[in-house]
């Protein structure tokens, strides 16, 4: 639950580092379809492999588009940062702790697929 005394200036530089992380994770979404695409150019003709790989891709994909949505949130946030005063009554706060979670979900949730993936490309590359 956000606690009143904190200031504006706390949730502006969490919400900075958040676009940052969701950047970053991005970067990386995008060079593992590439790592993905390579390893189905050296397997072209391995159906179970290429089966994983259209897995993997789809749950890229879902990631991609969950990044986009935490983007918009926290962009959304930062916005109200301007017209609401934590501790005032003016915001609800108790969703932007929800947000502050989800990100942090996304975020462990991608470094345990990022390790999968990178097993899963050294042992098909």
């Amino acid at each position: 639950m956000a606690d009143s005394g904190i200031h504006i200036d706390v949730y502006h530089r969490e919400h900075v580092e958040w676009l940052a992380g969701l950047d970053f994770a991005e970067d990386q979404i995008q060079i593992f379809e590439k790592e993905l695409s390579r390893v189905l150019l050296q397997n072209p003709d391995h159906m179970p492999l290429i089966e994983h790989v259209e897995e993997y891709r789809s749950i890229l994909d879902k990631k991609m588009h969950r990044v986009a949505e935490l983007r918009e949130q926290t962009g959304a946030w930062e916005r109200r940062l301007g017209q609401d005063t934590p501790g005032t009554g003016g915001g609800d706060w108790a969703a932007r702790d929800a947000l502050k979670q989800a990100v942090e979900q996304f975020f462990a949730g991608f470094e345990t697929l990022k390790n999968t993936l990178r097993r899963f490309v050294s042992r098909n590359d």
